[in-house]
């Protein structure tokens, strides 16, 4: 059983001593705070690895403090939401991690803290894995350059990006990323002739390359893999789990070769 140091801040008492509870059944330590002012002084001296606000006086100024704090400004921070219309869109845009819906199932409430707790800590083992890491984009669509470089360096990724093939040669020549997303479909060189060329430079021939097509047929998944990609993603794609899918296949490619 792990010993996190946990701040829940709630200002109704008897819920405040009840989720006090079922936090300690699960592992936490807890030190508790009334309201968003009450925690200043707290996060500075107990150094909180988890924070949770409830019905604190206003917890978007909580939320704010804790962001601003060194001992908590990188999370995480978990609320309690009670209209999820209204809220949600506050929780997200004031830096929350995480929520759970009010009215809080008390008996449950330690043991969803805990698996909520270890997501967090998991994604951000991915986040420091792949700050490592840098991708080069290729692709002639601004708006899918735009769209994956954003999830990428949401995700942790460094990211260059190049608007046709050529440019992508020179800019993987130049930079030697981590890793090369290849389209497939493009003007005047496509993906695929570009591949021929950078399986045979040397400067640039070991990096893993990855096809970006809107195309499912393994006939055209086939064409990549004999010119030498090492895998491929398949547009459109959800672009939260973009990240985490691209790492998901560099560890498999990795232990292939390994």
């Amino acid at each position: 059983m792990f010993k996190t140091l946990a701040l829940l801040i709630e200002k109704d008492t008897r819920l405040l001593e009840a989720l006090s509870a079922r936090l300690k059944k699960f592992g936490f330590k807890v030190i508790t705070a009334a309201s968003a002012e009450e925690c200043v002084g707290i996060v500075g001296r107990r150094k909180p690895k988890l924070v949770i606000i409830g019905g604190a006086a206003n917890w978007e100024t909580s939320v704010s403090m804790l962001r601003l704090n060194n001992s908590t400004k990188h999370g995480p921070v978990i609320a309690l939401v009670e209209d999820i219309r209204y809220e949600l869109d506050m929780v997200k845009s004031t830096g929350v991690d995480d929520y759970v819906l009010k009215p809080v199932n008390e008996t449950l409430f330690g043991s969803v803290i805990r698996e909520k707790y270890k997501k967090w800590q998991a994604a951000r083992k991915k986040v420091k894995k792949s700050s490592k890491l840098s991708v080069l984009v290729v692709d002639d669509e601004e708006d899918v350059r735009h769209l994956i470089a954003l999830n990428l360096k949401l995700s942790g990724f460094e990211v260059i990006v190049a608007s046709d093939g050529l440019s992508g040669l020179q800019t993987a020549r130049k930079h030697r990323p981590d890793l090369i997303l290849l389209d497939v479909m493009m003007p005047g060189m496509d993906g695929l002739e570009v591949l021929d060329i950078w399986k045979f430079d040397d400067r640039i021939k070991d990096i893993p390359v990855f096809m970006l097509t809107a195309k499912t047929t393994m006939d055209d998944v086939e064409k990549a893999f004999s010119r030498g990609a090492d895998d491929y993603l398949t547009k459109p794609f959800e672009g939260k789990d973009l990240g985490e899918n691209i790492l998901n296949k560099l560890e498999r490619l990795r232990s292939k070769k390994g």
